[in-house]
């Protein structure tokens, strides 16, 4: 028996699923919009992702936080958009939102 493919979700699982998803961009738009970046990781990413687009190296803290991923990610995108004010607490909720469904379909396996 082949136990590598995954069965497909039931609709059930699926919309299941897409609440949590919801939910937790609900939760996380909830956390930005009360706290602003003021949490001393979150604006470590962004110092560090304006830094990245302007100069092409990371803040100086950054490297004792967390990987880069989150960074280079709101770099790019600041180097797309030329720092819309909007965008970094935007990419906060959008990344942290999109780790449920990456996070399911890690241990789903």
């Amino acid at each position: 028996m082949d136990h590598s493919r995954l069965k497909p979700l039931s609709k059930n699982q699926a919309g299941c699923l897409l609440m949590i998803i919801l939910l937790g961009l609900l939760l996380r738009f909830a956390g930005v919009a009360r706290s602003g970046l003021s949490h001393y990781d979150e604006a470590i990413y962004v110092l560090s992702g304006v830094e990245y687009a302007v100069r092409g190296t990371m803040h100086s803290a950054q490297p004792l936080h967390a990987p880069p991923l989150f960074p280079w990610l709101l770099a790019g995108a600041f180097r797309l958009t030329a720092f819309w004010p909007a965008l970094a607490p935007a990419m906060v909720v959008l990344v942290g939102a999109a780790t449920i469904p990456l996070a399911f379909a890690i241990f789903r396996r």
